[in-house]
């Protein structure tokens, strides 16, 4: 089975090369998805000091623009299904916000009767309740745009597609580099990569670790604005099973707020919410967690435990 290693934001040590060097061979070439970077794709200088070996950037974020700018039905398709997901996210955030509030006022009652328990687990499961929706319609909006796609698919995206998998089939390793997860999200499924990329060696850091899950989850503790509500912004390419990953951390989780970490964790478990920084590495093989560094898991109580070895 291909391995998944899952890194935290590569500075101010990088870790990246470690993590190639213990799939790849010396002569080898390692493929590279470098999206997330947007007009800064494909420098990949500071990379190849770390990893040392011949690098092939795939090119997501420029193949999109050319496909985009190529074909109006696919453009338009585009444009309607981002306006559509920005609608849903706002009105989203607008029920999250209050029943986050909810939530955390409930379960702050320090009361150990059976009538406050029942009204903390209901809390809970309205916030899963509501999640559950946004996914399902996120996964909507995705599909109706695929049915359209495929009616409309040009020819542009097709060869676009052809070229990256004819890249793609004499490597066996790539590297996912950190950047706008929203804009690689974008660009890796608008190119198929989900199937292209099941049986390869992935190291992914930060965006691209996010990318790989089957939910993409946005937090900040510590945003200039004011706290941010964890919330589900977007599905995964699916290729890391039961986690939900956190970079950077320690920068931007509160660990003295223990019930609105506790919540993180049982909005959504049985998946483990898990930090990633610059030192952290999580090895995935046959879809268990088989070697971690420098990783908390959150519990359910608030606090940072260990990610243990399934």
């Amino acid at each position: 089975m291909a391995a998944r290693i899952l890194l935290g934001p590569q500075r101010p040590t990088p870790t990246v090369g470690a993590a190639v060097h213990d799939l790849t061979a010396p002569d080898e070439t390692v493929g590279v998805i470098s999206a997330g970077w947007q007009e800064a794709e494909g420098d990949l200088h500071e990379l190849q000091a770390c990893i040392e070996r011949p690098l092939l950037d795939l090119g997501l974020y420029r193949r999109a623009e050319a496909v985009v700018a190529a074909s109006q039905a696919v453009r338009e398709a585009h444009r309607l299904r981002q306006d559509r997901l920005r609608l849903l996210q706002r009105y989203y955030r607008m029920r999250l916000s209050h029943a986050m509030r909810a939530a955390v006022s409930v379960l702050e009652i320090d009361d150990e009767t059976e009538v406050i328990k029942l009204e903390q687990r209901h809390a809970v499961a309205q916030l899963r309740a509501l999640d559950r929706h946004h996914l399902g319609r996120v996964h909507a909006t995705h599909a109706a745009y695929n049915d359209v796609q495929s009616v409309h698919e040009a020819e542009a995206l097709r060869d676009q597609r052809r070229e990256i998998e004819q890249l793609l089939a004499p490597l066996s390793t790539l590297v996912i580099t950190g950047g706008n997860v929203a804009v690689l999200i974008t660009r890796l499924r608008l190119m198929g990569m989900g199937a292209l990329l099941r049986d390869k060696h992935i190291v992914a850091w930060s965006a691209g670790a996010m990318a790989l899950c089957d939910r993409i989850v946005l937090y900040h503790d510590r945003a200039p604005q004011g706290r941010r509500d964890a919330e589900i912004f977007d599905v995964g390419l699916a290729l890391v099973p039961g986690l939900i990953v956190l970079p950077n951390a320690k920068r931007r989780l509160d660990t003295g707020q223990a019930t609105i970490l506790g919540l993180l964790s049982r909005r959504f478990a049985p998946r483990r919410c898990v930090t990633l920084d610059n030192a952290s590495m999580v090895r995935i093989q046959d879809a268990r967690v088989v070697a971690v560094s420098d990783v908390s898991r959150i519990t359910r109580k608030g606090k940072l435990g260990k990610l243990r070895i399934r």
